[in-house]
């Protein structure tokens, strides 16, 4: 698993020299700091991806991975505060002090400040500023896949079904179709409408 995630803002260590080995997050495996890279010596990078192997970082898309090792660590106002720009946020049972943003309000946060942080929604784009304490991460469950259902076939499913055993063909005793003998079990059954 990443150290860092998607949009964290991670300052590149001051002693980066090209040519020097780097270990990745589990120390398995390492990669070279290349020139491109030694530019951002002390400066802040965003993490764009992480691929298993290395990161990818916004300011330099086109370049080999970077590691853990590349970076000191998160940025100062990046730890400093509960969420970032750009998080989703969905009010706890402790929002309930505000009028608009009652428990399960979900927003994007747009601005974060030392108390509180603004956060807005579809409904109310302008935002709001609140409280950290009253809002946790929103992290989203990802959709289910509709699948089709046809209706016949769970309509239909014991139509003509054998009370006894439950499978289907039984075949007409009488013309009216009111019995039948069901050629899994051998049973007499009138279960001609489903059980």
């Amino acid at each position: 698993m990443a150290k860092y995630k998607v949009g964290d803002k991670v300052r590149v260590r001051k002693d980066l020299n090209k040519g020097d080995q780097y270990y990745l997050d589990d120390k398995s495996d390492y990669w070279y700091a290349t020139v491109d890279m030694i530019r951002f010596a002390d400066k802040i990078v965003t993490i764009k991806e992480f691929v298993g192997y290395g990161y990818i970082v916004e300011e330099l898309e086109d370049c080999d991975y970077w590691t853990c090792d590349m970076f000191v660590g998160l940025d100062e106002e990046e730890r400093k505060y509960k969420f970032k720009v750009g998080d989703m946020v969905i009010a706890n049972s402790l929002a309930t002090c505000y009028s608009i943003t009652k428990e399960g309000w979900i927003g994007t946060v747009t601005e974060v400040c030392e108390q509180n942080f603004k956060a807005n929604n579809k409904e109310y784009p302008d935002g709001f500023f609140l409280l950290y304490d009253k809002f946790d991460l929103y992290n989203p469950a990802p959709e289910p896949t509709p699948t089709a259902v046809n209706i016949n076939v769970t309509v239909n499913l014991y139509e003509n079904a054998c009370w006894y055993c439950r499978k289907g063909g039984l075949v007409d005793l009488y013309l009216a179709g009111a019995m039948g003998i069901c050629p899994s079990c051998g049973r007499v059954c009138n279960n001609r409408r489903g059980g």
